[in-house]
């Protein structure tokens, strides 16, 4: 009956259709390489502070290369090769980066000082965790939480505030890939 095999046939089709969406949306490689760079990071800015500008402007822009060249491979390989969600994830955090650097003025031009910098930055990255968790992918959002959480923090505690929000981020970040690599295989 071709009835029933087109019936089949679509069941099969929805079937594979949820079953892609059960897959998470980033594969765990990214969340582990930014644990591993903010691990780095983030203390810089309390042990080396004036190492940790040149730290991200180079580790920022090759990590979201990286990210890119991971998140396209760990695409193709699980069945879910869509372009836009590629080019959603790259404008993205391309945003992120622009936003960080279109910020630097404001500091160099000393309408606000470097502390007040850094905590801006702060504060665009838990935008942009949390946005991406929005509409992106859903651990995201949680590490964008946290993010804000330690920039909140900065307002009462002064000392060692990189190196405790790089631990709790790296942390969260790791905890999203070891979650993303047990449900997302393909």
């Amino acid at each position: 009956m071709p009835e029933i095999d087109d019936l089949k046939s679509d069941l099969s089709f929805v079937r594979e259709v949820v079953d892609r969406a059960e897959t998470p949306t980033a594969p765990a490689s990214v969340y582990f390489l930014w644990a591993a760079l903010v691990l780095i990071g983030w203390p810089l800015g309390d042990f080396f502070p004036h190492a940790a500008g040149p730290f991200w402007a180079i580790a920022g822009p090759l990590g979201g290369v990286a990210s890119a060249w991971l998140g396209a491979r760990w695409a193709r390989r699980v069945g879910q090769g869509s372009r836009t969600l590629g080019a959603r994830h790259v404008l993205h955090w391309t945003a992120m980066i622009a936003a960080v650097f279109l910020a630097l003025p404001l500091h160099t031009t000393g309408q606000i000082s470097q502390v007040g910098y850094s905590r801006l930055i702060l504060l665009l990255i838990a935008l942009a965790y949390f946005t991406a968790g929005l509409h992106l992918a859903r651990p995201m959002l949680w590490i964008g939480l946290l993010v804000a959480a330690c920039y909140v923090a900065g307002f009462f505690v002064n000392t060692y505030l990189w190196t405790g929000s790089g631990v709790v981020i790296a942390t969260s970040l790791a905890a999203a890939g070891v979650v993303g690599a047990r449900h997302g295989r393909p």
